[in-house]
């Protein structure tokens, strides 16, 4: 179900007139000719025609109330005169300066689903909504145009909130059958979501249609789907990349300097600070800037650890820390009967302990991670070499030393198969 609603006068009136300019020049031509609190206030009702006021009424007031009566037409007058023709024909059902002013200034209203607590909320996934009166984004990086001068409400379903949207452009998102640009999507600072809306997306030449497996969503002109979608516990998704336009290197640098900058806030959760890692990860890679995976076990430690400048030395003498991945740390807990979020610094200090104590001679790195996991051990032998045995402890392949990389290595022998057969 969503809302329908008609078509408001700001989303109607030419482009010529920006509304906040005008209002902000009209206000103080109004106050100057001491017309505004007309404007403000308006004209209250014809005193002579209330019963009540009427037996009573002196021609003071009288006279007063006519005054009000001729500085009101004088200030619709202003205004109109200021207004060009196309925005001019609109108003003309305007009775009164307050009416017009009004007029002019109503912002329209949306409805939206309420994202907090039921939505991952990544930078990337978008939302297909049916409650949505319209698209909406909190990213202001996304659009490719941006009017800043149209404004409207977002009221949430939940009916606790209102916010403001701040503005309303174009976002242009990559997709495999090109470039599509969405129109009229809302920016909404204070929501935690992207959000495409179905009966928006209709009305843009677009269909949609749901079943119980999957949502599609198609051009009716060219008849071509576009984007994947993944079911959200609110919902279907669409995880599309946005084209960021402007100075790109300008964007990489300041994405750089967010992740460099980027801690962990004191009450934060640390699944809530990697996702944040990631989404800044994430970025960067659509603008083709990969981030060592090492760098990302790096933001991780430095939130765990207090000291952690002070152990980093003894971490790389125990773990291979510069080829371990984000998984592969996850995982390492998980081993040892931790979930990110029940790692302190004391259970970290303590597992590197552990670490430190049964293998002086080995690293813990991502490989021994996964060998060992599927049954294959590692063993100093007595040269210094590396013996490495499977499920049945037989030993296979030749190690020998690599200088340039500093570490041991296998040599073996690859039966290579015929695909084409």
């Amino acid at each position: 179900m969503y809302v329908e609603r008609p078509p408001t006068l700001q989303e109607v009136i030419s482009d010529d007139l920006n509304i906040e300019v005008w209002s902000v020049k009209m206000k103080t031509t109004l106050t100057e000719k001491g017309l505004w609190d007309v404007v403000a206030n308006r004209v209250p009702p014809d005193p002579s025609k209330i019963p009540e006021l009427a037996a009573t009424i002196q021609a003071e007031e009288l006279c007063n109330w006519r005054e009000l009566v001729r500085e009101d037409l004088k200030a619709l007058q202003i205004l109109q005169s200021s207004l060009p023709d196309s925005v001019f024909r609109k108003t003309l059902s305007a009775a009164s300066a307050k009416d017009l002013w009004d007029m002019l200034n109503q912002v329209p209203d949306h409805v939206a689903e309420c994202f907090v607590g039921g939505f991952t909320g990544h930078w990337n996934i978008w939302l297909i909504s049916s409650i949505n009166s319209n698209h909406m984004t909190p990213h202001e990086r996304f659009f490719t145009s941006l009017d800043r001068s149209k404004r409207a409400k977002v009221k949430f379903t939940s009916g606790d909130k209102t916010i403001m949207a701040e503005g309303i452009g174009d976002v242009t998102f990559i997709t495999k059958e090109g470039n599509q640009t969405i129109k009229n999507v809302l920016y909404v600072p204070g929501i935690e979501g992207n959000a495409l809306s179905v009966s928006q997306m209709e009305k843009s030449g677009f269909g949609v249609a749901f079943d119980e497996k999957r949502c599609t969503i198609w051009n009716k002109k060219s008849g071509k789907c576009f984007g994947k979608t993944m079911w959200e516990n609110r919902g279907y998704c669409l995880r599309w990349n946005v084209v960021i336009e402007g100075n790109e290197q300008a964007t990489i640098r300041r994405l750089e300097k967010q992740f460099e900058e980027l801690k962990r806030n004191e009450k934060e959760s640390t699944d809530s600070y990697i996702d944040r890692i990631m989404e800044i990860v994430g970025e960067l890679r659509v603008l083709k800037v990969e981030k060592p995976e090492y760098e990302i076990c790096k933001k991780v430690f430095a939130s765990l650890l207090e000291s952690y400048d002070e152990i980093q030395s003894m971490m790389e003498e125990i773990m291979n820390v510069h080829k371990m991945t984000a998984a592969s740390l996850c995982q390492y807990f998980f081993l040892n009967g931790y979930d990110f979020d029940s790692v302190n610094e004391e259970v970290f200090l303590g597992l590197l302990k552990n670490l430190r104590l049964k293998s002086k001679s080995k690293k813990w790195c991502d490989l021994c991670y996964k060998m060992t996991s599927r049954g294959y051990s590692f063993t100093e032998g007595r040269g210094g070499e590396c013996i490495i045995r499977d499920r049945t402890k037989d030993e296979f392949g030749e190690t020998l030393w690599m200088w340039e990389e500093k570490g041991l290595a296998l040599r073996l022998k690859v039966i290579e198969g015929n695909l084409t057969s």
